[in-house]
């Protein structure tokens, strides 16, 4: 953890989503990382505890085999 938010390595472990995962929802705006963005190369993202929970209920929503759409659908209604 870093001061004020959540490293990739730590969100990995905490909400038990791939890599592959988390960059694809952070790109395509499904959940991001609030407290940093990525900028390029070599810069890192950092997560709110607020974050986690959200990919935890993305990813036990496509776990349970509720269609990516849907779940999209759901996170921009609570948006």
């Amino acid at each position: 953890m870093s001061g004020a938010g959540f490293g990739s390595t730590i969100v990995l472990k905490l909400t038990g989503v791939t890599y592959r995962q988390l960059d694809y929802w952070a790109r395509t705006g499904l959940v991001g990382s609030s407290i940093r963005q990525a900028a390029g190369r070599g810069s890192r993202r950092v997560y709110s505890f607020q974050d986690l929970v959200a990919l935890r209920v993305v990813a036990r929503f496509l776990d349970v085999r509720v269609s990516l759409l849907a779940v999209r659908r759901a996170v921009e209604y609570l948006k």
